[in-house]
């Protein structure tokens, strides 16, 4: 995690995401904190699905930690990867020492066959917005 443009990273406690096929329509994941691992416990859930009427992946999530729905309602490929944009700013009740902060997000996933990178991407809304970040790194191994 990273709390500005030349922030120094903050490590978070380990977390396991499980992710499931369901109905061959959509995949749907559950994040945790790690088994083992001391921290506090949150629950993230993700959703990510292909619209046929729009022809275009679809990305939700919520957070426990931040229980706002985050809607990314269209996805475009660059180099590989999908871009998910956030569909409306949210606000951070707290971001470092402020307090009810603006972002705009996008969501970057990588696909990979035994390695798949997301990261989410922010941009602070104020009187002096910022550059985008990368604020979260999340980094997927398949359990063998």
């Amino acid at each position: 995690m990273w709390t500005g443009p030349d922030s120094d990273p903050v490590t978070l406690p380990a977390a396991t995401a499980h992710r499931r096929f369901v109905h061959s329509s959509y995949v749907e994941e559950k994040m945790e904190l790690a088994k083992g691992v001391e921290g506090d416990s949150f629950t993230r859930s993700a959703t990510v699905s292909w619209n046929v009427v729009t022809q275009t992946y679809e990305y939700f999530s919520i957070d426990s930690r931040l229980p706002q729905m985050m809607t990314y309602p269209t996805a475009t490929e660059h180099a590989g990867s999908l871009w998910f944009t956030l569909r409306e700013p949210f606000v951070a009740p707290t971001w470092g020492n402020d307090s009810d902060v603006p972002f705009t997000a996008r969501l970057r996933l990588q696909p990979g066959a035994h390695r798949q990178v997301v990261k989410l991407y922010l941009k602070r809304l104020s009187a002096e917005p910022t550059e985008e970040f990368v604020a979260f790194e999340y980094i997927y191994t398949h359990a063998r």
